[in-house]
């Protein structure tokens, strides 16, 4: 029997939720005596456990299975899939329910079952700035918000980048190159040894096997750091660029000035976020990996690598990173500061809708256990391992 803890009420990116009777932002999926349901963010349950398995939702509405078939219920748990199929990663980040048909075609529908974009397409995939690669037919391309299709058929693939302004990655005879929807051309011809990692404010990162990284502004094509100058180039949430040249870490702003020379001499430095760059110095570890720090962008170590493995950002809470750590085989949250935010217990923690998800179990899904705890720390649900 789970219990359901005590709540205060908290304010979380400048929304007050005044009280449990407040609109939910969205539904969280727990388990009891191995059927699913769902809470809300205040740990209050919505929806009975009565499912074979159910997936949490960043909207009042989300998949679950039953006797091996999918449905889209709301927060009552009513079914509102207006007889469409679905799969468990079928609502996107969008919002839209990706759908299928008894022909297999997707599409895309909203909450209410009105046909966003049409059931025609053999493949759609999730939408970051407005687009989402997609098959349609025997032409592959790119679907917008829209439907409208872009045909990009003249090329063997087209691949999503993980942040992309528009920008896909086009491959011609295992040759990459990159093409902008926004722009509506080919940016960069396929060339060989190229792989495109990250669009950034209209400026992609390349890196190229045999001339290292660089930086170019798509618009106009000109480079901001040229081949040559680094071995390899990262960015990620501050406009500011992680390089190496020679084995050695440094910092570039983002019109390609140095900040800190390339002169960090760890193994591994990350990118930038609110100043802080995790980094390792391969460490020998009791476990698999190596222990993690903190540095900022004058190299000053902030979090010694003497203690976590696998720092992993997992979100940024008022100027505050929280990070996902392991230590002897098991997962919590710190913050910057190195102050523990969620206990070190589990076997896995991740980011669900505003909430810390922890997990109990190691097969998938069907033997976890689910809880929560809220960005501050406060136990929401706990999970009944």
């Amino acid at each position: 029997m789970k219990i359901i803890y005590s709540l205060v009420i908290y304010v979380f990116h400048g929304f007050l939720f005044p009280s449990m009777a407040a609109s939910q932002r969205g539904m969280y999926a727990i388990s009891v005596d191995d059927k699913w349901g769902y809470i809300n963010e205040f740990g209050a349950i919505i929806v009975e456990p009565s499912f074979d398995r159910a997936f949490s939702s960043t909207y009042n509405y989300a998949i679950v299975e039953m006797d091996s078939s999918y449905e889209l219920i709301n927060s009552d748990g009513v079914d509102i899939g207006k007889g469409y199929d679905f799969h468990a990663g079928s609502i996107r980040t969008n919002g839209w329910i990706n759908a299928h048909n008894s022909n297999n075609l997707y599409g895309c529908i909203d909450s209410s079952g009105t046909v966003m974009i049409p059931l025609d397409f053999k493949v759609i995939g999730y939408f970051r700035d407005s687009y989402a690669r997609a098959i349609k037919g025997d032409q592959i391309g790119v679907v917008s918000q829209d439907g409208i299709f872009y045909d990009l058929s003249g090329y063997d693939e087209v691949k999503p980048l993980p942040k992309r302004d528009g920008c896909f990655e086009v491959v011609k005879n295992g040759r990459t190159g990159l093409y902008s929807i926004v722009e509506g051309r080919i940016v960069i011809e396929p060339v060989e040894r190229r792989r495109y990692l990250k669009v950034k404010d209209g400026r992609v990162i390349i890196s190229d096997t045999k001339k290292g990284g660089a930086v170019m502004d798509i618009k106009s094509g000109k480079f901001i750091i040229p081949f040559g100058r680094y071995e390899s180039i990262s960015i990620g949430h501050d406009s500011v660029y992680t390089v190496v040249k020679n084995k050695l870490y440094g910092f570039v702003d983002f019109d390609g000035y140095s900040i800190l020379d390339c002169s960090l001499t760890h193994t591994y430095v990350s990118y930038l976020t609110n100043g802080l760059a995790d980094y390792n110095d391969m460490a020998e570890t009791d476990y698999d990996g190596y222990f993690v720090g903190l540095l900022d962008i004058s190299g000053s170590i902030k979090l010694e690598a003497d203690e976590y493995l696998n720092l992993d950002l997992l979100t940024v809470v008022n100027g505050t990173n929280l990070y996902r750590v392991l230590k002897n085989g098991k997962f919590g949250v710190i913050n910057g500061n190195g102050e523990l935010i969620v206990p070190i217990e589990f076997d896995d923690v991740f980011v669900t809708n505003g909430l810390f998800t922890v997990r109990h179990g190691e097969s998938y899904h069907n033997n976890w256990e689910m809880g929560y705890y809220s960005f501050e720390g406060e136990l929401i649900w706990k999970p009944s391992k």
